[in-house]
């Protein structure tokens, strides 16, 4: 008795073991051969890119689960949301605040 090595739910043990086992290459050569993607699959190598600090391939990831109709979840929001917390620094450390000037308020009304 063997696995049924194209079985969804191999595939996604698979991407979490190779995660786990520090092989992320494997995790997502595993996922780009399942042609039926569903939610966890997605969600075990969103979570397994952020682990190895992905961060662009994690949100890019969501971005392509919404395209191919795949939808997300809590677990692919929140990793989303993580993912976009940890580049952010990078991202507002080259940012300058610019005051401006908020529409319809009172002449000396400026937001930083």
């Amino acid at each position: 008795m063997g696995f049924d090595y194209g079985s969804v739910n191999v595939q996604y043990a698979l991407i979490d073991m190779y995660e786990k086992c520090g092989d992320i290459k494997d995790s997502v050569l595993v996922y780009k051969g399942v042609p039926n993607r569903n939610l966890e699959m997605c969600n075990s190598l969103m979570t397994s890119l952020l682990h190895y600090d992905s961060v662009q391939v994690a949100v890019k990831l969501f971005g392509l689960m919404v395209n191919e109709g795949i939808g997300f979840g809590k677990v692919s929001l929140s990793t989303t949301v993580k993912a976009l917390s940890m580049s952010a620094p990078a991202c507002l450390s080259s940012c300058t605040p610019t005051p401006r000037k908020i529409p319809g308020s009172a002449p000396d009304c400026t937001v930083p």
